[in-house]
């Protein structure tokens, strides 16, 4: 069996646990420290030791808004008690990082790319030559999946693989899955897709069209 890769999307899983209930050492928050170094555990459980993991990590991407400058336009300004939790996350990270340098994990950030442009430009390439396994709760990353790489979001405790791909997405494949998206768009990033076309029926296209080139 060939070698394990597990690449972590370290903004995601960070923020997931950040989010459960709060942990704190006097004043300090620390739910997304130690959800983190758990959640590390966790995936880690019962692998070989020629397993290789690497965290990923979000930068800001300044080149989609020069592209388009609306991307995430239409985030709202943050109440007082938002703020508050986004501080408190801001302060955890570098504690989280740490904790991977001194465990012997590798860390990749780029000021220029979010994690998912790292993960594209890296995971296609790892594929060739071992398995491996993407770890996030972001399903953007949905369109990496291949018959060496799966999905998996450990707060969930979701998988998606290749063969399971259509049943978890309904999509028959991550590239259809891709064009979905963008014919449905993106609330969450401000991204516009057609009016009206929801994710089923961009599905049903999908199904029918295979392509968008096609319509």
């Amino acid at each position: 069996m060939k070698p394990l890769m597990i690449v972590i999307d370290g903004n995601s899983i960070a923020h997931a646990n950040h989010n459960t209930t709060k942990l704190t050492v006097g004043e300090f928050e620390v739910q997304a420290i130690f959800g983190f170094l758990r959640s590390l555990r966790f995936i880690m459980r019962n692998e070989r030791a020629d397993t290789q993991v690497i965290v990923l990590w979000d930068g800001r991407a300044q080149w989609r808004m020069d592209i388009y400058g609306d991307y995430k336009g239409n985030r709202e300004a943050l109440d007082a008690k938002q703020a508050a939790h986004k501080a408190a996350f801001k302060r955890q990270t570098p504690f989280i990082e740490k904790a991977l340098s001194l465990l012997g994990v590798p860390q990749i950030r780029s000021p220029l790319l979010e994690a998912d442009d790292i993960a594209a430009h890296m995971i296609p390439a790892a594929a060739v030559n071992r398995r491996v396994r993407m770890v996030t709760g972001d399903q953007d990353w949905l369109q990496l999946v291949h018959p060496e790489v799966t999905w998996f979001d450990p707060i969930r405790d979701r998988t998606v693989t290749h063969a399971t791909f259509l049943e978890n997405t309904g999509y028959f494949n991550p590239v259809m899955f891709g064009e979905g998206k963008a014919l449905v768009g993106d609330n969450s990033d401000n991204v516009p897709g057609i009016p009206k076309m929801g994710d089923k029926t961009a599905q049903v296209f999908m199904a029918k069209w295979k392509s968008v080139n096609a319509f």
